[in-house]
């Protein structure tokens, strides 16, 4: 989607809750992701809206796709340059994150993304949570294939 004023392309994603719980989860999703707009280590959501039974998210484009997905094009020819600049940009966003008090909990290659002039940040807000004192943060949340074997275990 092109912005009239600026001209600047945006990536638009829609999501449609099946109820009350996921209305919950998904502003909780983009809450944090706004809170996080003042870095440009994270995938920047410039606005939100409620339109027609479905939410409606202007989020910054990221063109390249994801770190997954341009590893396996490589086909393994991807350099240890290549890897040392992803990692930097991936802990300078866990950085800014922790900061913030917020964990992303979802750290892998998907959630990675990359646009077309080299940028790289760390996207998918939706199992991040915030820490506060009132919160219990002994939930176990994640991508099963990417989480550590004592998380799985329940140590």
């Amino acid at each position: 989607m092109k912005n009239k004023q600026n001209g600047k392309f945006y990536a638009l994603k829609f999501i449609t809750p099946k109820d009350k719980r996921e209305v919950k989860l998904f502003k909780n999703e983009i809450a944090l992701m706004m809170e996080c707009n003042d870095t440009d280590y994270v995938l920047q959501c410039h606005e939100a809206y409620w339109f027609n039974n479905k939410i409606w998210i202007i989020l910054e484009l990221m063109d390249g796709g994801s770190v997954a997905q341009m590893v396996e094009d490589m086909n393994g020819t991807y350099s240890e340059a290549f890897c040392k600049y992803v990692l930097y940009k991936v802990v300078r966003a866990l950085k800014h994150l922790h900061s913030q008090n917020i964990l992303h909990r979802d750290v892998k290659s998907d959630n990675v993304l990359f646009s077309s002039d080299g940028e790289v940040k760390l996207a998918d807000f939706g199992y991040a949570c915030k820490l506060t004192k009132q919160l219990n943060h002994k939930s176990k949340v994640g991508t099963l294939c990417w989480m550590a074997p004592e998380m799985i275990k329940g140590k």
